[in-house]
């Protein structure tokens, strides 16, 4: 469990200036949406992480519907962090939204605000003088408040997403603290014997995932309690035909077990096998298998469980422990290598794979410079040339686009708009135009697929307006 979700609110903001001009309104009236459906006291919240697009109109906008709404009353004085992960990521577009979240939620499981990046020198159109908002600079120990009766509060953020054109949507994310929803605290960290299941898809990803293991039981989950680390496996992990079974005392025992395992070393207690594909359990095995969890016979279950029945669905249930996070299983990293030819066009015997080395860097070619072309205006009624006004102005756009104004309209016409660097704004920009030039609206999925050439024989086809 990483934090609660205590509301969420989604609307568009409906009329603007423009397609990337926001509303500060519609924006606020969000905002106040999911805190009343949360409950959520303003004040309790200490951290916004904003949408932040670092531009010199959104920003301030952004700004102010926080102000409007987490920043009156009685929560003007308390401190508020506001950060934004696109300082560390850029821009994510769709997943822009998701990023932010997850940026929360690492910063709930460390207690730790992390800084907003490239925020100097500020945007001058942000005003935070005089309100709760301050720009995390440098990563800081995230407190929590406490209420009247000094009882310490739950971290809360409010996180903003905001899409081009006027979606607006807001998260409100609380910290997850078992013991304060009434969930059963961990066991310690010795609970009798446990049996702890271990599978992946391969035998050498299952070396692998021991190994993983073994490590984070003796760095960052050496307080993990056994029991919470057993029922994870055993509930949250999906089943794959290599599979490992060890019959431990303590997470201590647990790490030396695998880690012994991973070094290719055999260690008592453990189990290990691989199961053929195809491999069904019998219906009437069910009443053996709660037989055997109810009288604790673990290393019976160890030895069923690494020949293809699964145990894990049988475990008792009894909600005494927690589910905790566990490291996933590791991809494998391999390298392949094509075989060389020989002259006459033949696959030669494989080389040796090369001693691995720095890659040096490539400076990829400009495109090669073309003559200017000639303006041929088309006749009404005719269809364009490549020669045409239009044309030439509309590659000279797509340049300017990639290469930004003043940059000479030059572009590689053989690559795509997505390979020139061509975001989703620019698409639009540039749909407009040949919109307005050709008379024709083109699918921004065909913008972003076709290169320039590919582009201009198209529209070099349509008549003239």
């Amino acid at each position: 469990m990483h934090a609660l979700i205590r509301a969420t609110a989604v609307a568009h903001g409906g009329r603007t200036n423009g397609f990337t001009a926001p509303s500060p309104r519609a924006q606020a009236r969000v905002l106040r949406q999911a805190l009343r459906r949360g409950g959520v006291d303003p004040a309790t919240v200490t951290v916004v992480e904003a949408h932040g697009t670092g531009t010199e109109l959104g920003d301030p906008v952004e700004v102010a519907a926080l102000n409007e709404t987490y920043g009156q009353g009685a929560a003007a004085g308390v401190p508020c962090s506001l950060g934004s992960v696109k300082s560390a990521i850029g821009h994510g577009e769709s997943a822009a939204g998701v990023a932010a979240v997850t940026k929360v939620l690492l910063q709930l499981r460390h207690g730790t605000l992390a800084p907003t990046l490239h925020a100097e020198p500020r945007n001058p159109g942000l005003d935070l003088a005089g309100s709760r908002f301050r720009l995390q600079h440098e990563a800081a120990p995230w407190p929590r408040l406490r209420d009247a009766a000094g009882r310490e509060l739950p971290r809360r953020a409010g996180v903003s997403s905001f899409g081009a054109g006027g979606v607006n949507a807001h998260v409100i994310l609380e910290e997850y603290r078992p013991g304060g929803s009434g969930a059963a605290e961990p066991a310690g960290r010795t609970d009798g014997r446990q049996l702890v299941l271990l599978s992946a898809p391969t035998p050498g990803h299952l070396t692998a995932f021991a190994g993983r293991l073994a490590e984070w039981l003796t760095g960052p989950g050496r307080d993990a309690p056994l029991p919470a680390v057993a029922r994870t496996l055993r509930t949250g992990r999906a089943t794959g035909p290599a599979r490992l079974a060890a019959v431990v005392a303590g997470t201590d025992e647990l790490a030396a077990v695998l880690a012994r395992f991973a070094g290719g070393s055999t260690a008592s207690g453990l189990r290990a096998g691989t199961v053929e594909a195809g491999r069904e359990q019998a219906p009437e095995t069910d009443d053996l298998l709660d037989t055997l969890w109810r009288a604790g016979r673990l290393e019976q279950l160890a030895d069923l469980w690494v020949t293809g029945w699964r145990v894990d669905r049988h475990a008792p249930d009894t909600g005494t422990a927690a589910v905790v996070p566990l490291p996933a299983t590791p991809f494998l990293r391999t390298r392949h290598w094509l075989p060389e030819h020989d002259e006459a066009g033949g696959a030669a015997a494989p080389a040796a794979a090369p001693a691995a080395r720095t890659p040096e860097p490539v400076t990829a070619p400009g495109p090669a410079p073309s003559p200017a072309p000639v303006v041929e205006p088309a006749a009404p009624g005719q269809a364009a040339t490549p020669g045409d006004e239009r044309v030439r102005r509309l590659v000279e756009f797509i340049g300017e686009l990639a290469a930004g104004p003043g940059a000479g309209g030059a572009v590689d016409t053989g690559r795509t708009l997505v390979e020139l660097g061509v975001d989703s704004i620019g698409a639009m920009n540039l749909r407009f135009e040949i919109t307005e030039r050709f008379g024709e609206t083109l699918p921004l999925q065909q913008l972003s697929e076709s290169t320039v050439d590919e582009l201009v024989a198209h529209l070099s086809a349509l008549p003239a307006l």
